[in-house]
């Protein structure tokens, strides 16, 4: 009898320490795992909604982005600057992107902590992304979406990050912030 209530004690006592180590699993994947990719990116539902071949949505680019806030409250303060394979779907040759870029583990935009100062230098990022079309995964619906793969999402070395500002700054890149009429309004001015 006694040996039964001894089982049984074990076993109570592993599930309570097992659950919140669960739980704190649970929380702590986001650092290591693609979990936001796994629960929300369906490319096949994606593709049925927007009419376009899941092969295409599943194709990954090599991508240089930008991070050049309109002003402090910019929810798309990231743009596309170059993506290998070209984006055939339109010309963007010389054209800064306004995008919604998000991570594929937590599905939010790259923290603060990754801008470091907020020199030019440090504003310029490179990763291997998923292009999705505007509007997808409840995202603005007039600008494009890149999940970039979080292991890959790394700060251009200095000299790339000038030669990158100098192209976007003063070769004269279009930007298209103006063309795009994306929800975003300027601080102080009328809706």
């Amino acid at each position: 009898m006694a040996d039964a209530a001894g089982k049984f004690s074990s076993k109570i006592a592993a599930i309570v320490v097992l659950i919140p180590v669960l739980i704190l699993g649970w929380f702590i994947a986001p650092l290591f795992l693609p979990m936001w990719r796994w629960q929300n990116l369906d490319f096949e539902k994606i593709a049925r909604e927007k009419g376009v071949p899941v092969a295409e949505l599943q194709r990954q680019y090599q991508v240089v982005v930008r991070h050049a806030a309109r002003a402090d409250d910019d929810p798309m303060a990231w743009q596309i600057m170059t993506m290998d394979p070209a984006w055939d779907k339109a010309d963007e040759e010389k054209l800064l992107v306004r995008a919604t870029v998000v991570s594929d583990r937590t599905g939010t935009p790259p923290g603060s902590m990754q801008l470091g100062s907020g020199h030019r230098r440090d504003r310029y990022f490179k990763a291997t992304a998923w292009r999705l079309p505007p509007g997808s995964c409840g995202f603005n619906a007039k600008r494009p979406v890149l999940v970039y793969d979080s292991g890959t999402f790394e700060k251009l070395d200095i000299p790339r990050a000038e030669e990158m500002d100098f192209r976007a700054n003063r070769e004269g890149w279009e930007n298209d912030d103006e063309a795009v009429e994306d929800g975003w309004v300027k601080p102080g001015s009328e809706p």
